[in-house]
């Protein structure tokens, strides 16, 4: 069995191979004539939307992802070092109130603005603005790349003038604001004593300063298996947490789920609360569906929840513990048929089974969608289990994402090439 390491991770591992000492004798389980994933998705389609954030994607805004797309494909480009480069009137992009598609230009040319309007599909707005996302870039990567290089020095050897770490200390981070054509950097407090700082470290560089809060170290953990539900109140696993690097250099942080779940990039991801309510935690930011993968990429965009390696069921009942863990910063790439792996999902839970296929080539009896180089292995498994991490209890490495009835998922290492993804 071949444990391959993250080619992307950059500290060391220290953790070697872990075995868990419990079995799972009672695995297979009887199935009842309606699934637990059945009841839960009934339970949700009987939720009104004033006990849910529940939020359908409209058809405005589906043709305003279409035509933002289209925009882009003539406002930027990617260099051979894979970053953005921006046309110099081009000032940004968002959705109004109204789900209107809003395109910033800076001092454009009546030319220019035409090229624009021709693109669209649908009406779009066109707003005058001072700076152009070049210049926001710009102004967000000096404050950004300097506020992370002093954070750094701060936790290994602390900065020596005081008052420039007073400011680093008060700082919890910055961000490009499209809809008010700005730069926000964000203070625990914002004071008049603050800014000053800000303007002597940094320069007066026009930003705007809102107060921001450091990451909440008491959110709720969303862990390896637990029910994530659609706008469509279809009810899915969550699989592994990830990290990918966006085209800005920021760390975007989430889980990887199962495509078919959803409709494409932008659906919103919710999950059950304790009191029995949806609530949105994320956004689809990756989807692919078809080839070898069938796999979605959900970020984290509700800070009150953070994606855990810890796996939600400890047993094929439903039992919910922190017995299991996926300790090993590494992830399967190969193994053998009659090798062991783990399904945590939704529906029936953790549940163990053998790898009958190494290289499974399938096809959707819906979508009529071609799937090749899949695992398959025989674990017990039902609808709600999409998206539910596989893994290999030897090494606790990640294996996969479940996708199919029939005990198939999406190797992990085919979606880690695929987007540049990184465990953490």
């Amino acid at each position: 069995m071949k444990i391959r390491e993250t080619k992307r991770f950059i500290s060391v591992i220290l953790v070697s191979c872990v075995f868990f000492t419990s079995t799972l004798a009672d695995s297979v389980q009887a199935q009842n004539a309606e699934t637990n994933g059945q009841k839960l998705e009934k339970m949700v389609r009987g939720q009104s939307l004033e006990n849910s954030d529940l939020e359908e994607i409209t058809q405005e805004e589906e043709q305003a992802n279409e035509d933002y797309a289209e925009i882009m494909e003539v406002v930027s480009e990617e260099t051979e070092s894979g970053e953005m480069v921006y046309e110099d009137y081009y000032g940004g992009t968002y959705l109004d109130d109204e789900g209107k598609l809003v395109v910033q230009v800076a001092d454009a040319s009546p030319e220019e603005v035409k090229d624009i309007e021709n693109i669209a599909n649908s009406d779009i707005i066109i707003e005058e603005v001072e700076n152009s996302y070049e210049d926001l870039n710009e102004i967000y990567d000096k404050i950004s790349n300097q506020f992370v290089s002093l954070t750094e020095q701060q936790m290994e050897n602390g900065i020596e003038d005081l008052e420039l770490d007073e400011l680093t200390n008060n700082m919890t981070g910055v961000s490009i604001d499209e809809t008010e054509n700005t730069v926000i950097v964000f203070l625990q407090e914002v004071t008049e004593k603050a800014k000053v700082q800000f303007e002597k470290y940094y320069g007066n560089l026009g930003v705007v300063f809102e107060k921001g809060e450091t990451e909440n170290d008491n959110a709720e953990q969303i862990k390896l298996g637990r029910a994530i539900y659609t706008s469509k109140s279809k009810m899915g696993s969550v699989g592994m947490k990830a990290y990918y690097v966006n085209s800005k250099g920021e760390k975007v942080k989430g889980f990887v789920t199962a495509a078919h779940l959803f409709q494409g990039i932008g659906d919103p991801v919710y999950i059950m609360t304790s009191a029995n309510k949806l609530k949105k935690i994320g956004k689809v930011t990756k989807w692919k569906y078809g080839g070898n993968m069938d796999a979605a990429f959900v970020k984290i965009t509700n800070s009150n929840y953070v994606p855990s390696r810890k796996v939600y069921y400890s047993d094929s009942r439903g039992t919910i513990s922190d017995k299991y863990k996926l300790e090993s910063y590494t992830y399967l790439s190969g193994t053998y048929v009659g090798a062991s792996l783990y399904k945590s999902g939704a529906d029936t839970y953790l549940t163990k089974g053998r790898v009958t296929s190494t290289s499974k080539t399938i096809r959707s009896s819906d979508t009529k969608v071609v799937f090749k180089d899949l695992w398959q292995a025989d674990y017990d498994c039902a609808n709600g289990d999409s998206g539910g991490a596989v893994f290999d209890v030897q090494c606790s490495a990640i294996a996969g994402i479940h996708r199919g009835s029939s005990g198939t998922s999406t190797k992990w290492e085919n979606i880690a090439d695929e987007w540049g993804l990184h465990e953490y």
